[in-house]
């Protein structure tokens, strides 16, 4: 009878295969991690659809403002239907909510710079 050669490669590949299917098992597991923790420490935007907000955060930090000047924290305030705002104030707006949001001060005035 014929001798055989020795399967050392296929000793190791087993091993291998377990070892690549947990890695995508853990990154699958991390991306519904991260996925499940933005869905619960978003704010629920719903009520927005229906109702006007009270305040907003920039609206209090120039009462925050005027108070540390000591002048009066006044607010001016009307509300109107979507359909009445300009559409060049619309896409400004929609603009100016760009992938880089989170590196300026909330309004990108790049993009906007030729609106005015």
């Amino acid at each position: 009878m014929p001798k055989r050669a020795p399967r050392a490669a296929a000793a190791a590949s087993p091993g291998v295969g377990r070892l690549i299917l947990r890695t995508v098992a853990a990154l699958v597991a991390l991306l519904f991690g991260s996925v499940v923790y933005a869905y619960l420490t978003l704010p629920d935007v719903r009520p927005l659809r229906t109702s006007n907000p009270p305040t907003t955060a920039f609206m209090e930090l120039r009462a925050r403002e005027a108070r540390a000047r000591g002048a009066p924290a006044r607010r001016t305030q009307q509300w109107v239907a979507f359909s009445r705002i300009s559409a060049h104030l619309q896409r400004a707006v929609l603009v100016s909510e760009d992938d880089a949001f989170w590196q300026h001060e909330g309004i990108d005035v790049e993009p906007n710079a030729g609106i005015t």
